[in-house]
């Protein structure tokens, strides 16, 4: 069986026969990387849950074109799972977020907690966050996935207790911590994972403040990255027809 070649295009589809110019990035991966030719099948997505069947009609290194044959619209799946996670030092956050998509997360906010090692202006992170966006690009490319996360600046956590959208789960290794549940009939759920070191006692009282759920991920201490995947990769087992 054949790889499916896939590209990337922001703009909407219109339907069959439709033309779409790909950016001169798209345009130089496919023509140089990949060598596609003309003629050759292109899978586009466009992040918003639209899938073209399209043919590749031009190619060059900075323009490529493709012709639509068949538009195929995904709906959201549900609940909509944000990953609220404690950024962590040596640029190792940053590796969760293409299996994070790989996996359907619908939104990823970085977290400046208490034991955060990296004390910096939230603003400082736009450039920062233009990376990420291109991680969960190639992420959705590779898998399929047909929607596009929503990548957040980073907040602290009295920011996002504001900002919750509702019911929100909490990694803790605390005895009393059950496993992961996620109610199928809520729209949005959040779950959060701390730092290195865990979360400080007073942001575990914030937490219950709050109404938060704890979740337990077994006996073993897990790295933040490590947990931030299985813990998403539990949620969304839960929802496998």
């Amino acid at each position: 069986m054949s790889r499916t070649i896939r590209s990337f295009y922001s703009g909407p589809f219109r339907g069959d026969g439709e033309e779409l110019v790909l950016d001169p990035e798209e345009s130089y991966h496919l023509s140089k990387v990949l060598r596609r030719s003309v003629g050759d099948p292109i899978e586009v997505l466009n992040g918003k849950g639209g899938v073209a069947d399209t043919e590749c009609i031009s190619i060059g290194s900075k323009q490529v074109i493709v012709r639509i044959s068949s538009v195929r619209d995904h709906k959201k799946e549900k609940p909509g799972i944000r990953m609220v996670l404690a950024i962590t030092k040596g640029g190792k956050w940053e590796d969760q977020i293409k299996p994070l998509t790989e996996l359907g997360v619908d939104r990823i906010t970085p977290l400046l907690s208490d034991r955060t090692e990296i004390k910096q202006d939230p603003r400082s992170f736009k450039n920062k966050v233009d990376k990420w966006a291109k991680l969960a690009m190639e992420a959705c490319k590779q898998s399929g996935n047909p929607w596009f996360p929503r990548l957040d600046q980073p907040i602290t956590l009295p920011e996002y207790l504001n900002d919750r959208t509702g019911i929100f789960w909490v990694a803790s290794l605390t005895e009393n911590a059950g496993p992961l549940k996620i109610d199928k009939q809520q729209d949005f759920c959040d779950i959060l994972v701390g730092p290195e070191g865990g979360w400080t006692d007073s942001e575990e009282s914030k937490f219950k403040e709050y109404g938060a759920k704890f979740f337990s991920l077994g006996k073993y201490t897990l790295r933040a990255e490590t947990a931030g995947l299985s813990a998403l990769a539990v949620a969304r087992s839960q929802f496998i027809d």
